[in-house]
């Protein structure tokens, strides 16, 4: 997702979410790209 330039990677999995999140903060890429669930998109989009 940080190659293609994505600010956002939408997980439907809790398990995956736990583990995107964690990779995302051990090479601190957090200011760049978000992890959200796809519910959260879907309340954002309402």
């Amino acid at each position: 997702a940080l190659e293609v330039g994505a600010s956002t990677l939408a997980i439907a999995c809790p398990y995956c979410m736990v583990n995107f999140e964690d990779s995302v903060l051990s090479v601190d890429k957090s200011d760049i790209i978000e992890v959200k669930d796809i519910a959260e998109l879907v309340l954002e989009a309402l």
